[in-house]
């Protein structure tokens, strides 16, 4: 069985609606370590000097994977985001998505906004953020302390019918992405602070990908903490194997 049939399987079991509606996911990477031989891999400072990868996982809030992708340890994690709300080939209607602060960029919640996702990222660094305003920051006193630059609403206006479209220039398309984005971040900051539920659901959605880390380690690498594959073909082979086997186990526990 394929893993988005085990996916949809699980889906439908009725304990499965236990643990959430399936409507909400949650995505992050988790590193693992290569051979001293391996043809790919980059280090990062984060984890020491040794060469490796990472797996990045969207996994739904029934507790099931449903998108691995296999990405360089020296990669930002934000446009993988998008890859896997967007190309899995389960059935799930996802329509909230939680991340840690890595995969938050500005133009992750623009594109998010556009193609219907609710963006719920945990910003750690959210007290060092600002809100971005329509106007001068002096039209606004009593929050001034809170905002940021100015939008450059121009820029949106000229560029609104190729960000809609998508085949404005690279650079011209990110720039008003960016600009868009952040009026989608500030109404999601503004959300987070006088919204309680939101910001438990984000942790819950997020903890469901964290204690899913010890299972991985111990399928995928055997405790060794060192995966010795060489090439990046085999790695994504391993990691499509290891989204079926933890698929096939909360699947089994289920039923």
């Amino acid at each position: 069985m394929r893993p988005d049939g085990l996916v949809d399987a699980h889906h439908c079991l009725p304990i499965a609606s236990t643990w959430g509606t399936g409507t909400t996911s949650s995505s992050d990477g988790q590193f693992f370590r290569g051979g001293k031989r391996m043809a790919v891999g980059d280090i990062n400072a984060r984890y020491g000097v040794d060469p490796g990868f990472s797996f990045y996982t969207h996994v739904f809030d029934q507790h099931a994977p449903y998108s691995i992708t296999v990405i360089s340890a020296a990669t930002h994690e934000a446009p993988y985001v998008l890859d896997g709300l967007l190309h899995h080939s389960s059935s799930l209607k996802i329509a909230e998505h939680y991340i840690d602060t890595g995969g938050a960029t500005d133009h992750v919640f623009a594109l998010c906004a556009m193609l219907g996702f609710r963006f719920c990222p945990r910003l750690r660094d959210f007290l060092d953020r600002r809100l971005a305003a329509l106007g001068p920051v002096t039209s606004y006193p009593t929050i001034g302390s809170l905002l940021g630059k100015r939008l450059k609403t121009d820029t949106i206006r000229e560029h609104w019918g190729d960000v809609l479209r998508l085949v404005a220039s690279l650079k011209a398309g990110h720039v008003a992405l960016q600009e868009i984005g952040k009026i989608e971040r500030a109404f999601f900051m503004l959300d987070w602070l006088e919204n309680p539920n939101l910001r438990e659901r984000c942790q819950a959605g997020l903890n469901k990908s964290e204690q899913r880390y010890v299972l991985t380690q111990a399928i995928c690498s055997f405790r060794q903490d060192r995966i010795i594959d060489r090439t990046h073909e085999t790695l994504q082979h391993r990691a499509s194997g290891l989204n079926l086997v933890i698929a096939a186990i909360v699947y089994g526990d289920s039923t």
